[in-house]
Parts: structure tokens; C-alpha cells; sequence
């Protein structure tokens, strides 16, 4: 196929969000289809309807340099008259170990041979009508490492959908995705099953409470990668307002936890009445493991959570970064290369949280 799509997109300031869902979608009059392929890929995910129908989703893994589209025949999915592509495209915005995510775009082009010989074309382009999809929640944290951030769909906020003209970002083949090429792995396939016997159901409730900070891309903004040679360094920090004192339970991931400039006996606090200050500190600084770190309450009941800075913030949480945290490495360095000047950094960022947990064990030292 000669591709003449143009990659679109919701209008919006930026193009490299974290984890932002649209829905694309175009309506078009249509004679008989002899034959029919559509041609599409997206950055980073794609479902793909015609006339309602699921039809398929993509597009496989490939480098940027190297892009790739699916190719799919779509003829049985056409009717007569008025026909509707809609496309659920989701960008991550973020690095994960199968693939490179470079900004927003979705690619559609539909190639069709009329019962009377005639060619027809459908392209992705201005007029299509697009919608940001606020039902799937963009502030997820990412389902591990090696993977994109959770799908967490509220059904609630479906009537929020608003619908404007696309933008035209690139044509095909002017964008940061190179040497477009069809799929050369077979498509997925999808097969349904019928339910044979339900046994129940349960709700199960949580009484832990957890917050989640994208430690590595708080300290890079708009950096995109998976690998240990990029800082993590920094610090979270906020205060917890109690009525009377009491013991809780706060675990941390990736992070070293004081609560009033001490350190718990295992996982427990020791809260005196009024406010607490919760300093948590990334441990180690160049783990791909802890990209993502989090804090955790065994229940918070009673207790409330205020910005140690702005008390009247809603985000009860504040960030300190380091000033080390511009260090980027290789991310093709493996693990076993020397890397003096990393070492070099890790040393003087250690030095800094060392510092930040001796000397800030309240607000007042905190700010100071």
C-alpha cells in the first residue's frame, strides 16, 4: 500500500503526555466493497472497530527507525452506505522493555476496490473527529518494569467524551517513525469462549492505602527510557496530622522511610499527637527496578495526609530532587561496563540524601 495517511492526534499543547487515551473515529459513505485493506499503526496501542465490530488490535513491537503498520482485510467488516472506522489509541509515555515510545500518532488508511471496479480511499486526516477518553485513567502507575502503565477504565466518566477535529501532526512518512513497513509477524487473533459455570463472587476491600511517584520521570521530564544508567535520585515528603499519638504501619518501596527524622522498628511508626513529618528517600538511584517507588499505609483511619509546604494544596505530597538527577547514561551500556563518571554521581548524590535524612526531621528543617 501507498501510504498517504497523515499521523493524527487530539489538538493539545504537547504531544508527549504520560499515559493519554483518544478515540478516533470517521464516518463515510461507501458502495459495495469487492475487496478491502486498511492499513494502521499507532504509537503506542491500538483497538480497532468497523461499523461496531472489533476488528483488531496493535500494532506489533518495532524500533521507531524502523516502524511498523498493520495490514488488515477488512472487506467483511463494510456495508453498503454509511460506514464508521473507530479507533481506542493509547501513547504510554514512557519507556518500557518491548518498546520505545516517541510521541503521539495514529496512522489509518483504508484501500478499497468498489463492486464496479472503482478505487475508494478512507485517510486518516483532518477531518476525522477525535476525543480525549477520560474514562481510562491517565495517573496509573506502570504494571512492572518491563511493561506499560495499568488500564484502569472508570465507566463513569464515559459521558465526558467531547469530540473536535483531528490534528494533522505528520504525513506518513515525515514523522519521527521511519521506514514504515507492514507487520512481518502474523496477526493476533482473538477467540471468544462461552462462561461454563460461575461459582461467586466477592468484594474483597483494602484497608492499605498506597501512593506511587515516577521517581525517574520527575527527575527527567520528557525522558523516555528502561534502563539502569539513568538517576532515580530524590525524595518525597509529607506530613501526617494526628489526633492522639499512635503506632501505624508504612512500608516502603525503593525508599528509605523516616517519620520524624527516625526510622521505624520494622514497618512501625510511632506518630505523636499532631504533625508528623514523612521523609522518603530513594535508596538506590541507578535500579531499574525502582523507576516507580512507593509508600504505603496499613489504613490511615483517622489520620490525614497535608503538604508540608502548602498546607491548603490538594497534593498532600511534595518532591526534592537532586541536583545530580540530570544524569543520563548509555542505554546501551550492559551492566557489567565501567561507568567512573556514574559512580562519580552516585557518590555525590549519596552524599546529598545522606545529608537530607540527618538534618530534615520536621517541617521547619524541612524548608530550611
Amino acid at each position: 500500500m501507498k501510504l498517504t495517511a497523515k499521523w493524527i492526534w487530539r489538538k493539545q499543547r504537547g504531544y508527549n503526555p504520560y499515559n493519554q487515551t483518544i478515540i478516533a473515529r470517521k464516518t463515510f459513505p461507501l458502495a459495495t466493497a469487492a475487496r478491502a485493506k486498511l492499513a494502521i499503526t499507532a504509537d503506542s496501542w491500538y483497538r480497532l472497530f468497523i461499523n461496531g465490530e472489533w476488528v483488531n488490535d496493535g500494532p506489533c513491537r518495532s524500533w521507531p527507525r524502523h516502524y511498523q503498520y498493520d495490514v488488515i482485510d477488512v472487506a467483511s467488516y463494510l456495508q453498503p452506505g454509511d460506514n464508521r472506522i473507530e479507533v481506542i489509541a493509547r501513547y504510554f509515555g514512557v519507556g518500557t522493555f518491548h518498546q520505545v515510545p516517541v510521541q503521539t500518532g495514529l496512522l489509518v488508511q483504508l484501500d478499497a476496490v468498489l463492486a464496479n471496479g472503482s478505487p475508494a480511499q478512507v485517510v486518516s486526516d483532518s477531518t476525522w473527529e477525535v476525543a480525549e477518553a477520560r474514562a481510562w485513567r491517565p495517573n496509573t502507575p506502570k504494571v512492572s518494569i518491563q511493561m506499560e502503565p495499568a488500564e484502569v477504565y472508570d465507566a463513569r466518566l464515559e459521558s465526558e467524551v467531547r469530540f473536535s477535529r483531528a490534528a494533522e501532526l505528520f504525513g506518513a512518512h515525515e514523522g519521527p517513525w521511519k521506514d514504515l513497513q507492514p507487520r512481518d509477524c502474523a496477526l493476533l487473533t482473538r477467540q471468544p469462549f462461552a462462561l461454563r459455570r460461575f461459582l461467586g463472587a466477592n468484594l474483597v476491600a483494602s484497608e492499605w492505602r498506597q501512593f506511587t511517584f515516577p521517581m525517574a520521570r520527575l527527575a527527567h521530564p520528557g525522558l523516555i527510557e528502561a534502563n539502569h544508567h539513568v538517576s532515580t535520585a530524590g525524595a518525597v515528603a509529607t506530613s501526617i496530622v494526628a489526633e492522639r499519638s499512635k503506632t501505624i504501619v508504612v512500608q516502603g518501596t525503593g525508599m528509605d522511610i523516616t517519620i520524624n527524622g527516625k526510622r521505624g522498628r520494622g514497618d512501625r511508626f510511632q506518630l505523636k499527637r499532631g504533625d508528623n513529618f514523612l521523609l522518603a528517600v530513594t535508596q538506590n538511584v541507578f535500579n531499574h527496578q525502582f523507576k516507580e517507588t512507593a509508600v504505603r499505609f496499613d489504613g490511615l483511619g483517622d489520620l490525614v495526609l497535608q503538604n508540608p509546604v502548602d498546607p491548603a494544596h490538594e497534593n498532600p505530597w511534595v518532591y526534592v530532587p537532586c541536583r545530580e538527577t540530570d544524569y543520563v547514561g548509555d542505554d546501551i551500556a550492559f551492566f557489567s561496563h565501567r561507568m567512573e563518571e556514574r559512580d562519580e554521581v552516585r557518590r555525590g548524590i549519596e552524599k546529598q540524601l545522606t545529608a537530607l535524612k540527618r538534618t530534615a526531621v520536621d517541617a521547619s528543617s524541612f524548608l530550611s
